[in-house]
């Protein structure tokens, strides 16, 4: 009989120390399940990293966004001061071209007029209208070329100034001849 309960004792640890099947099944399963718990915890941890990622990231272009917007802001606002002063600059010497021009012709306008009743005198009527007739022509024509100063700007206001001075120029010159007329 000893024989037989050692059997016993034998076959029964070789059962109890062996698993089963379905023990090895339910081991699997629940290795697949831990295996499963990791996966979606590291997914949920990578997931989340990814969104703070992004976050950082939007932020981020949003700052340099709002810097670059501002910094656009500035320079378009120095650019504005800029064409301030250039437009301001501009009105300046138009207005100061007009100022010295019509100074110049008011002046020779004056001498015209002091200069017509001797002409009348000396000469015949006829030669002293038309002379008087030619440089009233004269001085139109200055006045016309003074009042296309409004309309200057700053690349064809150096050509309007030298314009105005040439047709001075011969005004003057056509004074000139008139007053060696008498």
């Amino acid at each position: 009989m000893l024989k037989a309960r050692t059997l016993f004792v034998v076959a029964t640890v070789a059962v109890l120390g062996c698993d089963s099947p379905q023990d090895k099944a339910k081991e699997a399963e629940a290795a697949r399940h831990t295996a499963d718990q990791k996966v979606a915890e590291v997914t949920q941890n990578t997931e989340r990293k990814e969104a703070e990622v992004q976050q950082r990231a939007a932020e981020e272009v949003a700052r340099l966004e709002r810097e670059g917007a501002k910094k656009v802001g500035e320079a378009e606002d120095r650019a504005n001061q800029k064409a301030d002063k250039a437009t301001e600059a501009l009105w300046q010497a138009r207005d100061k071209a007009r100022l010295d021009s019509s100074k110049k012709l008011d002046g020779l306008d004056h001498e015209v007029a002091e200069l017509r009743p001797r002409l009348e005198k000396k000469l015949p009527s006829a030669t002293a209208a038309a002379v008087v007739q030619d440089l009233q022509a004269k001085e139109a024509a200055v006045r016309e070329s003074i009042r296309d100063l409004d309309q200057a700007n700053a690349d064809n206001l150096e050509s309007l100034k030298k314009s105005i001075s040439a047709r001075l120029d011969v005004f003057e010159h056509a004074l000139s001849d008139a007053r060696k007329r008498v």
